[in-house]
């Protein structure tokens, strides 16, 4: 497989997102947006949606791709950061790093070419799923993305099934 352009893979990322959070909730307003050239923190401001997250302005990070989750008073963030190479360590930190400032709902990293042996032998081997932990019960979900079907390969997802864990 030839090497995919990361922002050749957004948008179909972002639609796919989307498509997802509506059928996960269905009486929720939900976005998507390709936020990759804009500090989350100038995204909020710009939305006009300053009034749900007052800490907006410390939010000097660039996620490729937001889903944003609205009920009433309530907005929920979902990450997604995208790579077009092998998911490594130092991308893992990245986003485990905004992950921990912003406390998104749910936060992904996908690439269609996987995971380095590094990152395969952490946890397949030493079971160290802890290091993806970011808030209270929350850690960021890895998947193989499928540039084929445009959605994640279901078989491919790190530290388990669902790809999404839906608060009760």
């Amino acid at each position: 497989m030839s090497l995919i352009k990361e922002k050749d893979l957004y948008p179909k990322i972002r639609k796919w997102l989307e498509s997802l959070l509506k059928s996960y909730y269905p009486k929720k307003t939900v976005y998507s947006f390709d936020t990759s050239t804009i500090y989350l923190s100038k995204f909020i401001q710009d939305k006009n949606w300053i009034s749900y997250r007052s800490e907006y302005a410390t939010y000097q990070i660039k996620i490729d791709i937001l889903g944003i989750i609205i009920k009433k008073e309530t907005l929920d963030f979902v990450f997604i950061e995208v790579k077009n190479t092998k998911i490594s360590l130092k991308d893992l930190s990245q986003l485990i790093g905004y992950s921990r400032v912003a406390k998104p709902l749910h936060s992904l990293i996908v690439s269609p070419k996987w995971v380095t042996d590094p990152v395969k032998i952490l946890f397949d081997v030493y079971r160290r799923f802890d290091i993806l932990k970011y808030d209270d019960n929350k850690y960021i979900k890895i998947g193989k993305w499928d540039v084929n079907k445009n959605d994640i390969d279901y078989n491919f997802i790190y530290p388990s099934k669902p790809l999404l864990d839906i608060p009760k």
